[in-house]
Parts: C-alpha cells; sequence; structure tokens
C-alpha cells in the first residue's frame, strides 16, 4: 500500500494530547482568529464561554489533574454578588434567594446551608479564588462541555441563552446577501434539545459576533467558511431542509483545516482511531491527513442527522475538519472536529 498510516506509528502516539512539534492547520485564518496557544493543562490554553459569551479571564489551570477556574469572573458573568472574607479566607455568593459559602482549603461547599463535597478544595492562587469545575455543575446546577480544543462551555439549563437554541460546529458555506449580511451554513452538535445539526442562519447588524479568543466584537464581514463556531439561534425556524433561521449570536474560535476525501485506512490508535483520507482522491500522499477520531469528534449525514463513528468504513467519501493544530508528519495528523459522510 502506497499510502501507509504505518509511516505515522510514532506520530500516531502524539494525537492524543497534540503535544509534539506541531504546525498549524494549513487553511490560512481569514481574519485575526487563528489557533490558541497550546501551553498550558494538557497542551490547552482554555477559554471559559459563560451563557454563550467568552470571558477574558483566561486563568484555568490544572491542580491534582482538576481544572480549576475562577470563582469571581464565573459567578460575577452570572449576575452573583461575591464577598470576600480575608479573615475566614471565605467567599460568598448571593443571587436573589440563592445563597452558598466556601473555604479555601475546605472541601465543605455551603449550598442552602447543606455542605456539599466535590473531592476537590478550594484554592487561593495570586490572591485569587479558583474552584473545581464541577463546582459549576454539582453546587450552580448549570450544565458544563469541555471541547478538545480547550473551549470550556458552562450554560445555564438546556435551553441557555434566553431561550435560545445553540449548535456548535463549523461554517461550512457562506454567502452574502442583497441586505448586507451573510447566509451561513453551519453543520455540527446541537447542545439544546430542540437544536439542530444542520442549520441554515442569517446574519445582519443585529446578529451580535464574538470572537472567543479576545472577546471582541466582530462584524459580519469577519466570517468566512471553515471557522468553528457557537451560533445562537430564535426557535422560530423555517420547516425546510436546513432549517432557517436568524442568528442571535455567534461566537468564533478558530480556523479549522478542510479536506475532501476518500477513507482509505482505518486504525485504532492510543485512545482514539486513526482515519487516513485520501485529499481530493487524487493518490497523492501530500494531499493526504490522517484523522484522530475521538470522543469529541462529531461524525453528521449530509443531512445533518449524527451518525457513529463506527458507522464510517474504508473507501467512504468524507468531508473533515480539523485542527487547529496538527503534526508536521506526511501525511500530517490532527484530531478530527467535526466529519461530514457524504456515503450514504
Amino acid at each position: 500500500m502506497r499510502k501507509m498510516i504505518g509511516m505515522c506509528v510514532t506520530s500516531c502516539l502524539l494525537l492524543g494530547s497534540m503535544g509534539a512539534v506541531a504546525a498549524q492547520a494549513e487553511k490560512p485564518a481569514a481574519h485575526p482568529i487563528v489557533s490558541m496557544p497550546q501551553d498550558s493543562f494538557n497542551g490547552m490554553n482554555y477559554i471559559l464561554v459563560v451563557n454563550g459569551k467568552p470571558l477574558q479571564d483566561r486563568s484555568v489551570y490544572s491542580s491534582e489533574n482538576e481544572l480549576m477556574i475562577p470563582l469571581r469572573s464565573l459567578t460575577e458573568a452570572l449576575e452573583y454578588k461575591v464577598t470576600w472574607n480575608q479573615e475566614k479566607k471565605s467567599v460568598e455568593l448571593q443571587r436573589a434567594a440563592q445563597w452558598f459559602s466556601l473555604t479555601i482549603g475546605e472541601d465543605r461547599y455551603n449550598v442552602a446551608r447543606m455542605l456539599v463535597q466535590l473531592g476537590k478544595a478550594p484554592e487561593l492562587k495570586d490572591g485569587r479564588t479558583y474552584v473545581p469545575l464541577s463546582f459549576a455543575e454539582k453546587v450552580l446546577k448549570m450544565k458544563t462541555t469541555v471541547d478538545e480544543t480547550g473551549v470550556i462551555t458552562i450554560s445555564a439549563s438546556e435551553d441557555a441563552v434566553q431561550n435560545m437554541l445553540q449548535t456548535n460546529g463549523v461554517i461550512t458555506e457562506v454567502r452574502d446577501l442583497e441586505s448586507g449580511g451573510k447566509a451561513l451554513h453551519v453543520m455540527g452538535k446541537t447542545t439544546t434539545t430542540s437544536g439542530h445539526g444542520s442549520i441554515a442562519l442569517n446574519i445582519d447588524d443585529k446578529t451580535e459576533i464574538i470572537d472567543g479568543v479576545t472577546s471582541k466584537p466582530l462584524t459580519a464581514k469577519d466570517i468566512k467558511e471553515d471557522m468553528k463556531i457557537q451560533a445562537f439561534y430564535s426557535p422560530k425556524l423555517t420547516k425546510s431542509i436546513p432549517p432557517q433561521g436568524h442568528a442571535e449570536r455567534i461566537v468564533v474560535f478558530q480556523q479549522l483545516g478542510k479536506v475532501t476525501g476518500t477513507v482509505t485506512e482505518i486504525r485504532e490508535g492510543k485512545g482514539n482511531t486513526l482515519v487516513h483520507v485520501d485529499g481530493a482522491t487524487d493518490n497523492k500522499v501530500e494531499n493526504d491527513v490522517v484523522l484522530g477520531f475521538n470522543e469529541e469528534t462529531n461524525v453528521l449525514s449530509v443531512d445533518g442527522k449524527g451518525v457513529d463513528k463506527e458507522q464510517v468504513k474504508k473507501g467512504d467519501k468524507v468531508t473533515a475538519y480539523y485542527g487547529p493544530v496538527m503534526t508536521m508528519s506526511l501525511p500530517p495528523m490532527s484530531n478530527a472536529n467535526t466529519v461530514i459522510l457524504e456515503t450514504k
């Protein structure tokens, strides 16, 4: 076999953490949102997104294999009043009838006068209080997810942002509208009960567009194909396929790499499945990519329905979005973000 995954066996071990020498996905970024520097816990520089809005505070770190998040930044984003007691080294949180307290170094979180243990005590670092990520879920009753590129999403409920629907995915198509806005086709994973894996969204000057890395506002002109985004939209949609609606908020993270071609080989790697894609189906190894399928990889049919990763077989036609980090091997290797299975 001329295209041998065997030539990448050494590199295969890198996909779990992507911590070896790596290069950015070859597709150049269309605007300053490129990949995040990979320099902290598990090689990630984490971004906190709370109810659809990225926080400027990036001070997430690891302590005994626990992700620790900044308490004040999180809770003030949720409109809690935060009170620090210097003498007791404790914090009180209050919002309407909700009340919580915690003490540095004690794995006892006071929730409405009842004690809850999380297996990890709050910590004081550089004069700031940090709590384990599980605090958001088990104490504040939020929904939390962490994706493969380090985006930590914390939302108030399944329909988190003012009852809007949400899809996390990639922009597969962008069209200019006569009105000056743009029409986007987004494919990905819905995080709300009534969301859609394939959705057509119009954006205009009423759409709030945010740079997920810097938290700075963007405009419709900044939106390009192959961008990884979080899209929030109204439940008022057409009954077409895909459904169409208006985007209320777009959070943009990275420009991803893209490959369209044929699956030529599949093998099990360390903690993931390695899928060799013959780019452009041209038998030229320089156009190929070896993709790591992991827990965060989203596989979809062309109409946006979820597909089990095990259904991807040798000979299938796929379009895959990957990155933002990839190895410098030949063919390069990268974690797959969204994979569209074009073979029925």
